[in-house]
């Protein structure tokens, strides 16, 4: 019996060694296989990590170098620069903030620039217009510098000539009749010297806007009948004829009617003084739309081309005119009647040609 127990438990423990070899063989399996399996399990989280790396990397990477790109265009001045990102997530609403920044920025700098363009442009005005200023300044002194002296010769010569005539006057002994003749002449200078004062000062008040013109509807006919009736007395004592050519139908300007015919005056007075003796001054108005024209011709020496365009400056004198400056006029007379005519909205011109003289006044006629 001890035999078969012997060998019941020798074959029982074989039969156990046996079960446990094959359990350990199938435990090296399952654990090579765990192995494998950990390892391709890390592995295959390895690579996905990696992948998501990278994807995550290049998602990343590409809106924080266009917000990098942005930045330094916006910083290199390129305000027009806007980031394109067409995606849903944090980086497009900075891309869009971005954007929305750099456009007030453009925004800002437009605005900018129209105001320094709008400054400059007001700084050449303003300095254009300082130029111009200063520049009438010294024209203006020019002017005065010239006025005062041709002021200072035109009165030097008639005083001159009264001393003289008094100094010749007291020295011999002159009849009644001498010394009468004496002062008649003295009396025609002084009353030349108040001529001139006088449009002097009238010159001074048009300077400064102190003479005012009452403009009202007038008939033409009207003034010119008022100036030819003077200028008649003027043309009979130069042994001339004063004829008028004047239409029937009323031509209305608006105009001061005393101021009208001061320079209708001035025009046929220089007729006089530069007409040939017997002669005949023709003044003639024509009337239309949209301008009413009044011609004065007389008959006497042309006035040379050369002095045409200064007829009507101040004190000038041409070559036609004599060299006694007492009798020839002061040199005021055309340059008041331009200023009036101006002033009426018109325009007076004069032209000298085949011993012809013809002043011509252009005046808008009224509706």
């Amino acid at each position: 019996m001890d035999e078969d127990l012997e060998k019941l438990i020798s074959a029982a423990i074989d039969d156990e060694e046996q079960e446990l070899a094959l359990i350990e063989t199938r435990t090296d399996q399952l654990e090579r296989q765990l192995i494998w399996l950990v390892l391709g399990v890390c592995l295959a989280a390895l690579a996905a990590s990696i992948l998501a790396g990278f994807l995550l990397s290049r998602a990343l990477t590409r809106p924080i170098a266009a917000l990098i790109s942005g930045a330094r265009a916006i910083g290199e001045g390129d305000l027009g620069h806007r980031i394109s990102y067409d995606r849903r997530d944090e980086f497009a609403d900075l891309a869009a903030q971005f954007n929305v920044t750099a456009a007030r920025l453009e925004s800002q700098r437009e605005q900018l620039l129209g105001i320094q363009s709008g400054l400059e442009d007001e700084v050449q005005r303003r300095t254009h217009q300082l130029e111009d200023a200063n520049g009438r300044l010294k024209r203006l002194d020019e002017m005065r510098m010239l006025f005062l002296a041709d002021i200072g010769h035109e009165l030097r010569t008639p005083l001159t000539v009264l001393r003289g005539e008094a100094e010749v006057s007291l020295r011999g002994a002159k009849t009644v009749a001498e010394h009468r003749e004496t002062l008649e002449h003295i009396v025609r200078l002084t009353g030349q010297m108040a001529r001139l004062i006088e449009d002097l000062l009238f010159l001074s008040r048009a300077e400064v806007g102190a003479v005012r013109f009452e403009m009202q509807p007038v008939a033409l006919q009207d003034v010119l009948d008022i100036a030819i009736a003077e200028g008649r007395v003027l043309a009979s004592a130069n042994d001339l004829l004063l004829h008028a050519v004047l239409p029937p139908e009323p031509c209305t300007v608006q105009a001061d009617p005393e101021r009208l015919v001061q320079a209708l005056l001035i025009g046929i007075d220089n007729a006089v003084k530069y007409s040939d003796a017997g002669g005949t001054i023709e003044v003639a108005l024509v009337c239309g739309a949209p301008n009413a024209t009044i011609t004065m011709r007389n008959p006497g020496p042309d006035i040379p081309a050369a002095d045409l365009p200064f007829v009507f400056n101040r004190f000038y004198r041409g070559a036609r005119q004599a060299a006694d400056r007492v009798t020839s006029g002061s040199g005021l007379g055309l340059p008041i009647a331009k200023w009036v005519v101006d002033t009426h909205g018109g325009d007076v011109t004069i032209d000298s040609r085949d011993h012809e003289t013809v002043l011509t006044i252009t005046l808008p006629t009224a509706a």
